[in-house]
């Protein structure tokens, strides 16, 4: 056994610029426990301390497109917006660990509502991220989604 784990530094700016592949599952609590296959494609660009990112996403039936902004801040810190969020994504990188919280509007058959994310993101290898996203309302988590992004 290694004296030290290493894991390669997280560089949220080059990891996201050119394109990248998440794929994995989301698993519903509300209003029945219920798991689905999701993946999304993302092509990225940067430029001018401004990260552009184009994602596709499908979630079985559901497809949908969103195109990010994230500017930033300092060394380890950046600021976001993207259509389907309410205010500003905020943004924090520590060595190979990712943290994003924000407000997502959503909807469940006729109902629209928002929910809190929060996206917690690892880099275990230079071209892989594994994602733990958790999602709740009032406190309460409704959804988890586990996913495994790849550096084309």
């Amino acid at each position: 056994m290694p004296d030290e784990i290493k894991f390669p530094k997280l560089i949220f700016e080059k990891f996201f610029d050119g394109k990248v592949v998440a794929k994995g599952h989301m698993i519903y609590r509300f209003p029945n426990k219920r798991i689905k296959n999701i993946q999304a494609e993302f092509k990225g660009n940067y430029k001018n301390n401004t990260l552009y990112l184009r994602e596709k996403y499908f979630e079985e039936e559901t497809k949908s497109l969103r195109k990010w902004k994230f500017t930033k801040k300092s060394s380890n810190s950046y600021s976001g917006i993207v259509n389907d969020v309410i205010g500003n994504i905020n943004v924090t990188v520590k060595e190979n660990n990712l943290e994003m919280n924000y407000l997502f509007k959503t909807h469940y058959k006729n109902l629209s509502f928002t929910v809190t994310v929060k996206d917690s993101m690892f880099m275990v290898e230079r071209r892989s991220i594994v994602n733990i996203t958790l999602i709740s309302k009032f406190g309460i988590n409704i959804a988890k989604a586990i996913l495994l992004y790849t550096k084309l």
